[in-house]
């Protein structure tokens, strides 16, 4: 079990919530698969199956009020009341539709079905977004969305006994089966729920209709939902006409139905845990958007040519696979440089009501097309759309890295989105610097303690910053290629720093960080409008505070040793230093794989470990060649994409 935790990323007291949360994902989904199917079957098989796409348009016209009733209740009521409230009524409504599907209730099924999903699929990343930190839900909810790819394998695979044994008749009792399980689930999960959800923005600019809605992005990412939506339409009715024509008989189209998704499920698992992250860290955004309308021109060519089930089911499958996979990892990513205050106004809105008008445009297009044209050459419509979308997506592309840029030109920094994990040593350490000075600000402040709160920042810029950290990372900013993972770190870290001092320093040094701050930010009227910045507790780390008290005595060891060979003229500056450092024995797991040379400001440094010794540090001239440009004198070639030793 152990192991298992290790290998998927889950940390200690992780493992009981992100269980609750696989279960109540699975079981949600197998009662989605479950409802849909059936819906599929009783449509296609029982009434009229060519105004299918029409049922597109009504589930696009019902879904968006409903969906935005539902939001304004929820606000007023209490998450459990809600979760016992709908779950009740979709649970009662499974049972009174089941012994009555017949006539013009089945396409009323179709569409409160559709609803009944999309309700319970929001509930379950409410409750999952309201439980998880950001950086938890970045490593765990991939984790945890794979619950319902597994409910979709194997509910899939067991859908044919299902009906061979009980009928095509009881599937919605399966559906609410699976219902009142998640029902359980979700009430457990609850009770991770944070007591207090997370802050919502005061900004009246993100609360209107912005002109950011007109931004040339964001246009772009509802472009790419919106063409999306209208191709997934046109291959879900081909596959569903073609797949209906083939299995007459409603209990073989179930069947089907679910060994398709069974299959896709399947493959849907194999991608999310191992394709997905390495296609995006080796190729980047752009090929992640790319993957699914490649397969599905792919698909759709396949089907002009040879206008059959297998085409069919492949671009169906291709959608299916690639849609919850590549692509939205690929879609989410899009969103991550936007402003946060932007992201939680407009994503819901392209997610859910582009994504809907979209698919109803679709399904009166394929509605109007299918009287006129044969059902293959709709996939011309498809190509059409793709070769749009994949147009779009170039462009999306480069106003995603406009968007990087801009969001680090304007030192919009999101807190709780911020990976800490990822960042080197150094910067955490700084960061948990900042957030231990935040505090005693706050305190010293409340309590007009000004004499200490001037000496703390003092020490803060004169110590820890001139003394410490910019004198160790000066040469990463120098040196290091623009690419560099270390140089970026180094980037954002004083990006912080600095939004941090000047609203310590604003009451302090009125003039001068006003001055300062509207050289920064033209855009904001005041700094003295501006509240004092919230650092999360993620920023917190002890442990390793109390690792680097011990490698800060050590660098002062070393550079007593190292001025003692500047004063007798042996030595020039540090880089000239080779440094030969013992420590105690009882050091080494605690300080072992940190770069000294780095930490010293040397050419060189090797560390050995006795028992029973204080710290030794020996200093000798280095020897070899001085690079232009970081001045450390080597013996072989400079690691440095910058520097000049060939």
């Amino acid at each position: 079990m152990g192991l298992i935790k290790k290998i998927i990323n889950i940390k200690p007291g992780e493992g009981k919530m992100v269980l609750t949360f696989f279960f109540f994902s699975f079981f949600t989904i197998a009662m989605g698969l479950t409802a849909k199917t059936a819906k599929d079957a009783y449509f296609l098989s029982r009434f009229d199956k060519s105004i299918l796409p029409l049922m597109f348009l009504a589930v696009a016209i019902a879904i968006a009020p409903i969906l935005s009733g539902y939001t304004k209740i929820a606000k007023k009521l209490a998450p459990k009341v809600m979760f016992i409230l709908t779950t009740s009524i979709f649970c009662a409504s499974f049972i009174i539709f089941q012994p009555i599907i017949n006539g013009w209730i089945i396409p009323f099924i179709y569409i409160w079905v559709e609803i009944v999903v999309a309700i319970a699929l929001i509930q379950f990343w409410a409750f999952a977004a309201e439980s998880f930190q950001p950086q938890q839900a970045k490593r765990l909810f991939g984790i945890i969305a794979g619950g319902g790819s597994f409910a979709v394998m194997l509910i899939g695979m067991n859908l044919r006994p299902f009906v061979n044994a009980f009928g095509t008749d009881e599937l919605l009792f399966l559906a609410t089966g699976f219902f009142g399980v998640s029902f359980l689930f979700g009430l457990r999960c609850l009770g991770y729920m944070r007591k207090e959800p997370a802050q919502k923005s005061a900004s009246k600019v993100a609360q209107k209709k912005s002109t950011k809605s007109r931004d040339p992005f964001l246009l772009g990412i509802m472009g790419i939902v919106a063409l999306s939506g209208i191709v997934t339409v046109l291959v879900d009715y081909q596959f569903k006409m073609i797949a209906s024509d083939t299995f007459p008989d409603e209990g073989d189209l179930v069947a089907f139905f679910g060994t398709f998704y069974s299959v896709a499920g399947a493959c849907s698992i194999i991608m999310q845990f191992f394709v997905t992250g390495p296609i995006l860290s080796r190729f980047g955004i752009l090929i992640g958007l790319l993957i699914l309308p490649f397969f599905l021109v792919l698909g759709s060519v396949a089907f002009i040519l040879v206008p059959a089930l297998l085409s069919a089911t492949f671009g169906k499958f291709s959608d299916q696979t690639f849609k919850f996979t590549i692509f939205s990892s690929s879609m989410e990513l899009l969103w991550l440089p936007v402003p946060a205050d932007t992201r939680r106004t407009m994503k819901p809105q392209v997610s859910g009501t582009i994504k809907s008008i979209a698919e109803g445009f679709g399904g009166v297009a394929t509605f109007l097309l299918a009287k006129v044209v044969a059902l293959q050459t709709l996939s011309f419509v498809s190509i059409g759309a793709i070769i749009l979308w994949v147009l779009t997506s170039f462009r999306v592309k480069n106003g995603y890295i406009r968007q990087l840029e801009n969001a680090i030109s304007k030192r919009q920094i999101d807190f709780e989105e911020l990976n800490v994990e990822n960042l080197p040593e150094l910067e955490q350490l700084m960061l948990h610097k900042i957030y231990v000075l935040n505090s005693n600000f706050k305190k010293y402040f409340s309590n007009y303690d000004f004499h200490n709160l001037y000496k703390e920042l003092l020490n803060f810029c004169t110590v820890d910053l001139s003394a410490f950290y910019f004198d160790i990372r000066k040469d990463n900013l120098y040196c290091d290629s623009i690419d560099s993972k270390k140089r970026k770190s180094t980037i954002l870290i004083l990006n912080i720093i600095l939004n941090a001092l000047l609203k310590w320093f604003a009451p302090i040094l009125s003039f001068t960080t006003e001055e300062i701050y509207k050289l920064l930010f033209k855009d904001q009227k005041s700094i003295h409008l501006e509240r004092f910045l919230e650092f999360p507790e993620k920023f917190k780390n002890e442990k390793l505070s109390k690792k680097w008290i011990e490698l800060i005595k050590i660098r002062d060891t070393c550079n007593i040793s190292i001025e003692e060979k500047r004063a007798s003229k042996e030595i020039g500056s540090s880089l000239e230093a080779d440094l030969k450092i013992q420590l105690n024995q009882k050091l080494k797991n605690l300080i072992e794989g940190t770069d000294f040379s780095e930490l010293c400001i040397t050419s060189k440094a090797e560390v050995t470990y006795k028992d029973d010794i204080d710290t030794i540090a020996i200093t000798s001239k280095a020897k070899g060649s001085k690079c232009s440009i970081c001045w450390k004198i080597k013996e072989t070639a400079c690691d440095r994409a910058n520097c000049a030793i060939d």
